[in-house]
């Protein structure tokens, strides 16, 4: 069984939750984001959508900042409302 990680932001921990649902709204502005017709989204690089989609982005390893386990701070969706409304991911205050 894994032990999680707690974060601490602004002298709370907290624990983050959820999954990724592909809404995109981490990552609007990246190259790599495609839009799916059933208004979710997927990464090129991570979510292979077929054998061209970013070929040499796949074989160098591309692996951004925002790709590394957004969010990692509560204060990724504490500060932006509309993000925190879209994403599958929450952070739950933990006691003690």
């Amino acid at each position: 069984m894994a032990v999680p990680t707690y974060i601490l932001y602004e002298g709370k921990k907290y624990i983050r939750l959820g999954k990724c649902n592909h809404c995109g709204a981490c990552c609007p502005s990246c190259p790599h984001l495609r839009f799916l017709e059933n208004g979710k989204t997927k990464c090129a690089i991570w979510d292979k959508l077929s054998d061209k989609d970013d070929k040499e982005a796949l074989k160098v390893g591309i692996h951004t900042s925002a790709c590394r386990g957004f969010p990692n701070s509560p204060a990724d969706l504490f500060n932006d409302k509309e993000l925190a409304e879209k994403c599958g991911y929450y952070f739950k205050e933990v006691n003690g």
